[in-house]
């Protein structure tokens, strides 16, 4: 195939299995951890609404504390999560995009392959001109022995 005749119309389009998970992806990964953590996070409100909020015993005050130390850190994390499910969806994006770009960069490497073969057989080829040539000279070398005896 000559890099002129490559199409980049021509890739085919994405795998049938890649095309269910992507659409099964927000039900089978990225709900299920939002949901665990809306989960979570109602619990930890519920274990403080329902342990007396601030009452007078310490146990019920150290959960209310836990609770507001613990909170910042889902958030935290919570933002990352955010951040990893957009990488996930931008990954997504360039899939799509990319084999056209990449039928392009196979096309110019295919290019550089076909200049690289040009240059090294011109390259090689006076060696491999002298080279026959003496191989020409001991084969009538060889002959005229062999007739001489």
């Amino acid at each position: 195939m000559t890099p002129e005749n490559v199409n980049v119309k021509s890739v085919p389009n994405e795998p049938y299995s890649q095309q269910v998970h992507r659409k099964e992806s927000f039900w089978q990964i990225t709900f299920p951890i939002f949901l665990a953590s809306v989960l979570l996070l109602v619990f930890l409100i519920l274990v403080l609404v329902f342990s007396g909020g601030f009452g007078e015993n310490l146990t019920s005050m150290g959960a209310a504390a836990a609770i507001f130390v613990i909170l910042p850190h889902f958030l935290g994390l919570l933002i990352w999560l955010a951040i990893l499910i957009a990488l996930a969806f931008g990954v997504n994006v360039l899939k799509k995009k990319l084999p056209g770009h990449g039928a392009l960069l196979l096309n110019y490497l295919h290019r550089i392959q076909i200049g690289s073969h040009r240059v090294s057989n011109l390259a090689a080829q006076p060696s491999i001109k002298i080279a026959s040539k003496v191989a020409q000279l001991k084969q009538i070398i060889t002959s005229l022995q062999t007739r001489l005896r």
